[in-house]
């Protein structure tokens, strides 16, 4: 229960703000590990709270993802003051879809943005406002509620838990930041079809009766024509290319090559081709990075760079200068030393020093070349990453496919094309969510991280009454909810 003073209802539009202001104030840097250290994990936590300053932010509105869901749902926990002033201290949200799970359709939830102010918790917010998305899950029908957490984050994870949350699926998200250029294999052509309800028609195929895929196939064609979809991009091995089609190759006729191919796959000529489509992340939930030890306008600015060049300048110098008088004074003894010993002993001691030197000089420099690289990459990776629109940083990869025995190396070539594209339109991060152990993780990038899917069923919908490997809360156990499966499709708008 709630103190009088706190009540739950739904979100308004008048909201946003205090909820724009909630990703700050819910300090999601605090976590279990560092609270069990009381003394060293507050300056910890203060160091890192100061040097780093990222938070999400919502640039159309804090319910514009919710809308984009065929339901959903704004629960926000709001503070009676005692001067009659009302303040949000709390709020979750949820989307609702239809989609396909073991071959049957159901209503699911995706759980996202609870976020509850550092002055409210450990009060039992959270719980209270969990359950009551939950009542209000089921009476429009929801079956099954999910949620991602970081792996590392072990007070969100006992908090689900307790909640009745269970393993879903471990993810393995690729993520790429796209400070350098990359350079596209000459084995494989990538195009992007200027025909999306043909492309539409290839994912609904690939990802038929596949676990989280829209039940709905026309779902498809809303993402890839949606504004904040980037394009599609579907790669075709060389070798399999129609004669007819060859002389339009790099003549930068790109809408006859593409409606070329598009008709060679249709028509079966061509038989292996893989693709992947392109979402701006940023559009509806956008990072807002505030500080890198020093704050987003510093790094860009010239004096900064100037003072960081210098700084790494200054003992590359010093070291430098140290290792010449070294060898000077092995090379050339002085005066005395000349008299004092023989010409053979001194050419002996000599070479002895020489080589000590020489190991010394490549120890040196093999340590020095390491250090300089991170520093210059670390450098590089700041400054890109700060002179990044906050609204336009993140670029997500979605709705994979392939096809044919060469589907995936064609899948390979259309994933770097769609890094080149997001490079080429100032995104400066690519991620492409998909589960641990996915069965085309040969053609894609090394993770960057991994992550914990978690799901609780809350009643079994009528429509699965004869399916027993659907989970329920009504006399089965949680041990038996199905896991997601590998190749479960993760949805742009959600994530």
């Amino acid at each position: 229960m709630l103190p009088s003073n706190l009540i739950l209802r739904s979100y308004r539009p008048e909201d946003h703000d205090a909820c724009e202001w909630l990703e700050v104030r819910a300090n999601q840097f605090r976590n279990s590990k560092l609270d069990k250290l009381p003394i060293v994990g507050n300056l910890l936590l203060g160091l890192k709270e100061r040097l780093v300053q990222v938070h999400q932010g919502h640039p159309k509105g804090f319910d514009a993802r919710a809308k984009t869901a065929d339901d959903h749902e704004i629960v926000v926990c709001e503070d009676l003051e005692e001067d009659g002033s009302r303040r949000v201290i709390a709020v979750v949200a949820v989307n609702i879809r239809s989609v396909l799970w073991k071959g049957v359709t159901i209503r699911v939830g995706w759980v996202y943005d609870l976020r509850v102010d550092q002055d409210y918790q450990r009060q039992g917010i959270a719980r209270v406002l969990s359950q009551d998305l939950e009542r209000r899950c089921l009476e429009k029908g929801v079956s099954m509620l999910h949620l991602t957490v970081n792996l590392d984050n072990t007070k969100a994870k006992c908090f689900y838990q307790a909640l009745g949350y269970q393993h879903a699926s471990h993810r393995a998200p690729c993520t790429k930041f796209l400070v350098a250029e990359e350079t596209l294999s000459t084995n494989v052509v990538v195009f992007q079809p200027n025909n999306p309800e043909l492309a539409a028609v290839w994912i609904k195929e690939f990802y038929e009766n596949i676990d989280m895929a829209p039940s709905n196939g026309n779902e498809f064609l809303k993402l890839l024509t949606s504004v904040n979809c980037e394009g599609t991009f579907v790669g075709v091995h060389r070798s399999n290319i129609p004669d007819s089609s060859i002389p339009l190759l790099g003549k930068g006729r790109e809408d006859d090559l593409s409606s070329a191919l598009q008709k060679a796959i249709q028509s079966g000529e061509i038989q292996s081709y893989g693709g992947v489509s392109l979402w701006n992340a940023s559009a509806m939930k956008s990072i807002k990075l505030v500080r890198l030890g020093v704050s987003k306008k510093t790094w860009i600015s010239a004096p900064f760079q100037a003072a960081l060049f210098a700084a790494f300048m200054m003992p590359m110098a010093l070291w430098g200068s140290s290792l010449f008088r070294r060898i000077w004074n092995t090379c050339v003894p002085s005066g005395s030393r000349l008299a004092q010993q023989k010409v053979g002993e001194e050419s002996s001691s000599s070479i002895v020093s020489l080589l000590w030197i020489g190991l010394l000089l490549v120890g040196e420099t093999g340590a020095i070349l390491i250090v300089s690289r991170m520093l210059l990459k670390a450098s590089r990776f700041f400054r890109f990453i700060a002179s990044r629109d906050s609204n336009h940083l993140s670029s997500r990869a979605f709705a994979t496919f392939h096809r044919g025995p060469n589907g995936l190396d064609c899948l390979t070539g259309a994933l770097c094309a769609s890094r080149i594209c997001a490079r080429s339109k100032g995104y400066g991060l690519w991620i492409l969510n998909v589960a641990d152990g996915h069965p085309d993780a040969q053609a894609f990038p090394k993770p960057g991280f991994k992550t914990l899917f978690l799901q609780k069923w809350l009643t079994k919908n009528a429509n699965h009454s004869n399916n027993p490997s659907l989970g329920s809360n009504n006399g089965k156990t949680s041990d038996e909810w199905p896991e997601f499966s590998k190749a479960a499709f993760c949805n742009p708008q959600d994530l």
